[in-house]
């Protein structure tokens, strides 16, 4: 991992306090809410905190996350921190449903 995305990784376990943002455990593991493969841009408002088990399960489901799944993360993310994805096009109207 590139030392820009080791900074970017250990400011959403920060921000998170190092907890899941699932089950409210203990975690490590970073997890982007639109995949990669899918144009998810490494940018903490499309990242979320997620222990392993949690995120072992999001892998394991059909494309990685669901839409509702994703949308919830995202709008704690935006009512949370005020993180406006205006700016992303795509990934915010997938959110939206556009």
């Amino acid at each position: 991992m590139k030392a820009a995305y080791r900074r970017l990784h250990e400011q959403v376990l920060e921000r998170d306090n190092h907890r899941c943002q699932d089950c409210g455990t203990h975690a490590d593991t970073v997890h982007h809410i639109i995949s990669r493969r899918y144009i998810g841009a490494w940018d903490e408002r499309n990242m979320i905190t997620l222990c392993m088990w949690c995120h072992q399960g999001k892998d394991q489901q059909s494309g990685a996350h669901t839409r509702d799944a994703r949308k919830h993360h995202l709008q704690y993310l935006r009512d949370t921190y005020g993180y406006s994805y205006d700016d992303m096009g795509e990934l915010w109207n997938v959110i939206k449903g556009s």
